[in-house]
């Protein structure tokens, strides 16, 4: 089983074919959360969670819709149901706009995560020292090291960065960035108990050769992140699938999660 825990299957990209798409990870055992970026596309997520077994939401406003859209968490809480299972992506994101007005919605979004009782998944660009800085700021809202207070979505720090994100609690995205940069080093030392995968798709894609990634080709970042740490595929796909389950409290939520 592979849990890919960031996708955007309610984007454009997969219009044509959403449904024969959530059919084919069904139908392969890949279980997949659907990420929010905005309001609108947050109802999107849920619907989907709502219709197709397996699948799950986070709602959030990304860093870079900051811009085009005001957040109001009690427009978020409206659309919360048990199908959804973080807050984001939000973050920092250096390459958008108003980065002022992004760290202030980033810091309310930590704070409708901790009302609602989810972890977070963050999106960083250029960003690590601000982000940690926010989240130091804001440690009593975070889940801990126990519950986990969320995840790294696309990592793309070094060792250094790494260490941080654990320290507060944080598990480490991977997803087909891997192919692209030479993150062998931060990975190596990153605890296997601490890892999750996803695909991002349809962006990133985990090879040249196929244009729109989706979460089938979660199985190309779990060999390849397999071979870092030295273990097996399927030992990979087990451990963090039930990283993802602990992360995300999927036992206590729902039991639409089953091999």
């Amino acid at each position: 089983m592979f849990f890919d825990t960031h996708a955007h299957l309610n984007f454009k990209d997969f219009y044509s074919d959403r449904e024969e798409v959530a059919e084919r990870c069904k139908k392969k055992g890949v279980h997949v959360l659907n990420v929010g970026t905005d309001l609108e596309s947050s109802k999107e997520v849920v619907k989907m969670a709502k219709e197709h077994k397996g699948f799950y939401a986070s709602i959030g406003l990304h860093p870079l819709y900051v811009k085009s859209a005001d957040f109001s968490g009690e427009d978020y809480k409206k659309i919360f149901s048990r199908e959804v299972l973080a807050v984001g992506e939000t973050g920092i994101d250096k390459k958008g706009e108003n980065i002022k007005k992004q760290e202030e919605i980033f810091r309310e979004q930590i704070d409708l995560a901790h009302e609602l009782g989810v972890p977070l998944i963050l999106h960083c660009r250029r960003a690590h020292n601000e982000i940690t800085e926010i989240l130091k700021e804001k440690k009593e809202k975070l889940g801990g090291k126990e519950r986990g207070s969320g995840v790294i979505h696309c990592f793309t720090g070094g060792k250094k960065d790494a260490r941080e994100y654990l320290e507060l609690g944080f598990y480490i995205g991977l997803n087909g960035i891997i192919f692209k940069m030479d993150l062998e080093g931060a990975i190596k030392e990153i605890p296997l108990e601490r890892l999750l995968l996803e695909t991002d798709c349809p962006f990133l894609s985990p090879r040249s050769d196929i244009k729109r990634n989706e979460p089938l080709f979660i199985e190309y970042i779990a060999k390849e992140v397999a071979r870092i740490k030295g273990i097996s595929k399927r030992d990979m796909a087990n451990t963090t699938t039930e990283n993802a389950k602990k992360l995300f409290g999927i036992r206590q939520k729902t039991s639409l999660l089953v091999k």
